[in-house]
């Protein structure tokens, strides 16, 4: 093939010309008016424009782009197979980041803004809008072993430990706000649950406990109070429950508070309906109100007492006192009697246990119960 280099005039403007003598004149290059183009003839389309900016001296190029905005400017890409913009080979990423490279590894595109800096990940591959799972994982601060699920207008964060970090420095504002609006005033709904579940079939004690701490004087945050709630009776059909609130003392926590569920009694035999453990070298004491209940679906019994009980725990031997069990108030169609003990069951534990007999066949004998605990 040859190739003629050649000048000529063309639309009133010098040009310097190389162009292919086929019998087509398919490409030709050429330099006019501080500019090289790599032409098409038979398209008529500019493959290939470089310009000089004749006030700044800035150069551009632009592929198949006539008048380029940007130092490099590509052309739009169409439908039409091997016609996108730009296009990466598929390689192995840097072994460590560079500012400014962008990469392709065949699965994902990466950019790095600082040397040995993160490589963020660019892309998403689930639909037109990032999931929020790809927006944090391109962060520093959530790592693989945490997952993110959003479905159903719910949002699960799981993670191994401190999955989710809430923290404000601001003290006029709180660090969490979580409000519920409705169209509804007169009914109760959930604003805040906390929860937990297992891999094993749960059992009796089985419960979840939220923290507060606080930082002391002398140190970093430490524990101060806790709310528990658990299963007394683990059994879904017959499940009863206990919430407390625990105060801590010299990094010892005790029940300053409890509720307990109702928890079946049987007739005529000491049954526990709460219990408490004692470590070496501490002390506990309170007051306690239980009430206990008995029906047969048509007649009610139904008794109150309180009773104030101390007890410590000395080199592992309890030494228990407990007052005479007061009767608050009593509604009774026959006759119900109840005891109360405290039992040392060992190892620092101290049951408390109701007996109760009815008059009644009854088809209910249960007790409630709350614990206030000065010590």
């Amino acid at each position: 093939m040859q190739h003629l280099l050649k000048q000529v005039i063309l639309g009133g403007s010098a040009g310097l010309y190389l162009d292919d003598r086929s019998s087509v004149d398919d490409y030709t290059a050429f330099v006019q008016n501080r500019q090289f183009y790599v032409y098409n003839n038979s398209t008529s389309v500019s493959l290939l424009n470089v310009k000089r900016d004749g006030t700044t001296g800035l150069m551009t190029a632009g592929t198949q782009e006539t008048s380029p905005t940007a130092f490099w400017h590509l052309r739009a890409g169409t439908s039409t197979a091997t016609q996108a913009p730009l296009k990466f080979t598929a390689g192995t990423n840097l072994a460590t980041t560079e500012a400014g490279a962008i990469e392709f590894d065949g699965t994902h595109l990466y950019f790095t803004a600082t040397n040995a800096g993160t490589r963020y990940q660019l892309d998403q591959q689930t639909g037109a809008t990032p999931t929020l799972q790809q927006v944090l994982t391109a962060g520093p601060n959530l790592s693989s072993s945490h997952t993110i699920d959003v479905a159903a207008n719910l949002l699960d964060i799981t993670g191994s430990a401190n999955p989710v970090n809430i923290s404000t420095t601001s003290g006029a504002s709180p660090a969490l706000d979580i409000y519920n609006f409705t169209s509804t005033n007169n009914d109760v709904i959930d604003i805040f649950r906390v929860g937990r579940a297992s891999s094993t079939t749960v059992a009796d004690g089985f419960g979840v406990r939220q923290t507060f701490s606080l930082e002391s004087a002398s140190g970093a945050n430490q524990e101060s109070n806790n709310l528990i709630s658990k299963w007394t009776t683990a059994a879904n059909a017959t499940r009863t429950s206990r919430f407390a609130i625990q105060g801590v003392v010299n990094g010892i926590s005790g029940e300053l508070l409890g509720i307990g569920d109702y928890v079946t009694l049987t007739e005529s035999s000491a049954t526990i309906f709460t219990s408490t453990t004692l470590a070496t070298g501490t002390i506990q004491g309170g007051t306690i109100l239980v009430t206990v209940e008995a029906n047969d679906a048509t007649d009610f019994q139904s008794r109150t007492l309180r009773f104030i009980w101390s007890a410590v725990n000395k080199a592992g031997n309890l030494f228990i006192s407990v007052s005479t069990p007061e009767e608050v108030v009593a509604v009774s169609s026959g006759t119900l009697t109840v005891s109360i003990t405290l039992v040392n069951a060992g190892g620092g534990v101290l049951d408390f246990k109701a007996n109760a007999v009815s008059s009644l066949t009854q088809s209910t004998l249960r007790a409630t119960y709350q614990t206030f605990k000065n010590f």
